[in-house]
């Protein structure tokens, strides 16, 4: 089964752009309440705190979309794997004429096509029902 393989983006990278946006951004959180812009400005983290709060979140949901991802593609190739070898080759036969990125939702979308019945995690658009001849 041919797919492609989710981009790999990198690590979170600390930049000034960045900095001078979390630093805006505070400044509109104090100037929302003038009256109470000292009492705001105590309870904010430094901007390092938040750079270093980024870049955790950042490992963290780029391993859970990877882990969800993994998680899927092995859902969909046990389905096509319990099917019929001659509906397992006319997936086989989409995904090579497939223009498009091969990933565990196109996949998901072939199964529906050639089965007639919608699987979880194919586009949206079937709606649930079985696919219409």
């Amino acid at each position: 089964m041919k797919f492609a393989p989710r981009p790999d983006y990198g690590s979170f990278q600390d930049t000034r752009r960045k900095r001078l946006a979390a630093e805006r951004r505070q400044q509109r959180e104090r100037d929302s309440a003038p009256l109470l812009a000292v009492l705001i400005e105590a309870q904010q983290p430094s901007i390092d705190e938040v750079m270093r709060h980024r870049a955790e979140d950042w490992d963290r949901e780029e391993q859970a979309a990877r882990d969800h991802l993994a998680k899927v593609w092995r859902s969909v190739r046990a389905d096509i794997a319990a099917l019929p070898v001659e509906q397992r080759q006319q997936i086989r036969n989409r995904a090579d004429h497939y223009g498009g990125k091969l990933d565990p939702v196109a996949y998901a979308y072939f199964y529906g096509q050639v089965t007639g019945h919608h699987r979880p995690g194919a586009p949206c658009g079937m709606g649930g029902r079985p696919i219409p001849s």
